[in-house]
């Protein structure tokens, strides 16, 4: 097995435990979308959940707050609606890689932190989460979202790329 994968199975592994442990601390929310949020310059991978009463309760708050007329036409709702840094979950576990010399001592990988290397890596190991009993397991609605977002990214452009890898 190659350090790539080595790395992308780490990543793998991390996210099953950690989502195992989480979906049962929520075993009566029903999920729209996850996310992996990364972050290059932490070199993080950020898990973030949503429910869709979460994101009507968000979205209601907003409405009614001072920037109200951000969130009137259908596209600035669902960037709100796919913005991890808006949900009930957000972050509610990490890993971060914040030495490159120890990521290339343990699995003889660099990324590049002014590339989308680590986007890359996440969308490899989202594509293998996927496969995982954890996965199935999670409660879902029917038209749950699992997807990767640099934290700097548009929402919508993140989705866009997440529909195509699918």
């Amino acid at each position: 097995m190659s350090g790539f994968d080595k790395f992308i199975q780490h990543i793998v592994e991390f996210t099953e435990e950690e989502v195992e442990v989480f979906i049962k601390e929520h075993e009566n929310e029903v999920f729209y979308s996850f996310a992996y949020d990364c972050n290059a310059e932490t070199s993080g991978i950020y898990l973030s959940f949503n429910t869709l009463n979460s994101f009507e309760e968000t979205l209601e708050k907003y409405r009614e707050g001072e920037y109200a007329s951000f969130y009137n036409d259908e596209e600035s709702v669902l960037r709100l609606k796919y913005n991890p840094g808006d949900w009930k979950y957000q972050n509610f576990v990490y890993i971060e890689f914040i030495y490159e010399d120890k990521i290339k001592e343990l699995f003889d990988v660099s990324i590049d932190k002014n590339s989308n290397d680590l986007l890359n890596i996440a969308e490899r190991a989202l594509l293998d989460f996927r496969k995982t009993k954890v996965y199935q397991a999670i409660p879902k609605t029917d038209d749950f979202l699992a997807f990767c977002i640099d934290h700097d990214e548009d929402e919508l452009d993140a989705i866009e790329r997440s529909i195509k890898i699918n």
